[in-house]
């Protein structure tokens, strides 16, 4: 079977969601477990993003797909990416903050790339996405019943294990796998509703019954709070506005629901297995006023892309755990609202199109609950992603190019063709060439001016902080500006 090259991106980014976070074991080297995602998911932009740029009919096709956007759009996504360039051109750190910069603009070509590809087949690129989130569920809970196995046999903690034992969820935070379930649970809950509604085929009910149950369970086992809000918020507002069958869709989800807090409570909470359970608190929000003073001090480019890890700042984590704090920080008020506008138009857009073609003659109703469930993921991403780093973590950003890449795409593709100029074409398609160039320019600036491997700059980062705790950013350990601040304390 031929495998055309835009297949070859939608494979690239499915082996990194599915194998990776299944596969990966690190015993000895927890930092990589980070790391060795983030170069994994590296690999696969870049890998995107020269199939773009070097085959001719993609150059073309993404321009053309570019246009249907309106004109204020374009104009706002232009402003983004001129005060980002300008934030990490005056930033302090201008490596660092040219390869965040870099980082993103290739984030967000990639996406309407995966945009690009779903306009043109979106039945295939939605197989790969129910391909992507059932292999990664099931591959996943494959492990963790692996390892729940042997810790009843004595040889290991109980996942997900204490903070010595990430390696056990090949996570080096329980938080950043979190993450990946509040991209995944709608898709694989709505696809479970379809099954369960409109067809007869016990195999596809039952077993999306088992995958979403278990995917509950280790919901609740590790004390997902803000993939629970997330999830909560979406359903409860595409409930409201778009279900129909509001009583069934109910029942059935409030049932799975149940069935995890048992499954829960039987494999996790009672007897010995309950101490081990990871539920905390903390408040990790108690440093966002001065967040927001400090916004106020440089409304216009902010202190640079990644400089809220920046020791030189003072900010004391990599990022604020909110992505519109985050944003206004380090690029700027305007590029921070300008996202948010976005996204809330995106959303809005979105949930009419949805309203408009569930009784639309000739659409799969697969189809529609596919859809359905990408709404109701971006919806739980967003709000998630106030409450953490989900814009920072490599598996949720590649979660996001995929889900919010589809979600274009389908957007568009019941949208009647229009007329596209050819002159509009041709210059977008130089832009995407260049946008494409300057992230590929960031990461080798910053390669040659700094060490991939992370050893050596960490091991001195935690002898000079006096502690093991990192701070996740770009890497595991992600405060920057740590040559600058021991060059500062010798003179």
């Amino acid at each position: 079977m031929k495998i055309s090259s835009r297949e070859l991106v939608l494979l690239g980014l499915l082996g990194v969601l599915v194998f990776v976070p299944s596969l990966q074991y690190e015993r000895w080297g927890i930092d990589y477990l980070y790391n060795h995602k983030r170069l994994f998911q590296i690999g696969s932009l870049l890998l995107a993003g020269t199939i773009l740029i070097t085959i001719k009919t993609n150059r073309e096709i993404a321009a053309q797909f570019i246009q249907l956007y309106s004109l204020k759009v374009k104009l706002a996504f232009a402003v983004i990416i001129l005060l980002g360039g300008l934030s990490a051109f005056y930033a302090e750190l201008t490596d660092w903050a040219f390869l965040d910069y870099s980082h993103y603009l290739l984030i967000l070509v990639i996406t309407f790339f995966i945009g690009v590809i779903t306009y043109r087949d979106s039945d295939k690129s939605q197989l790969y996405l129910q391909a992507a989130v059932i292999g990664f569920v099931c591959f996943y809970l494959a492990r963790v019943a692996v390892f729940y196995l042997l810790y009843h046999f004595g040889e290991v903690p109980l996942w997900p294990g204490d903070l010595n034992d990430k390696a056990l969820f090949s996570f080096s935070n329980i938080r950043f796998f979190n993450q990946t379930q509040t991209w995944t649970i709608p898709i694989l809950a709505s696809l479970g509703w379809f099954y369960w509604r409109y067809t007869k085929n016990n195999l596809y009910r039952w077993g999306l019954v088992i995958l979403i149950a278990g995917w509950g369970t280790l919901v609740f086992a590790s004390g997902a709070r803000g993939t629970i809000l997330g999830v909560v918020i979406g359903i409860l507002f595409i409930w409201f506005f778009l279900v129909q069958e509001k009583w069934k869709f109910f029942l059935y989800h409030a049932s799975l629901a149940g069935i995890s807090i048992i499954s829960y409570n039987l494999l996790f909470s009672y007897g010995e297995e309950g101490k081990e359970t990871v539920l905390r608190t903390n408040n990790l929000r108690s440093y966002w006023p001065d967040v927001i003073d400090k916004i106020f001090q440089e409304p216009i480019l902010g202190y640079g892309p990644m400089h809220y890890a920046s020791v030189l700042l003072g900010q004391h984590n990599g990022h604020p755990h909110n992505w519109f704090l985050q944003f206004s920080y380090e690029w700027g008020l305007i590029v921070a609202i300008l996202f948010l506008m976005l996204a809330l138009l995106g959303l809005y857009n979105c949930g009419i199109y949805l309203n408009g073609i569930f009784d639309k003659e000739g659409l799969p109703k697969k189809k529609y609950w596919v859809q359905f469930g990408i709404y109701w993921s971006l919806i739980a991403a967003f709000i998630h992603g106030l409450f953490s780093g989900l814009a920072v973590m490599p598996l949720s950003q590649t979660w996001f190019v995929l889900i919010c890449g589809m979600a274009m795409g389908l957007y568009f593709n019941e949208k009647k063709k229009r007329q596209i100029q050819d002159n509009y074409v041709k210059g977008t398609k130089i832009f995407l060439v260049f946008l494409v160039l300057i992230s590929f320019v960031g990461y080798v600036n910053w390669a040659i001016n700094n060490p991939i491997d992370r050893n050596e700059v960490d091991a001195r980062f935690y002898q000079e902080s006096t502690s093991s705790r990192s701070y996740p950013r770009f890497w595991q350990q992600g405060r920057i500006g740590i040559d600058q601040i021991s060059g500062i304390e010798e003179n």
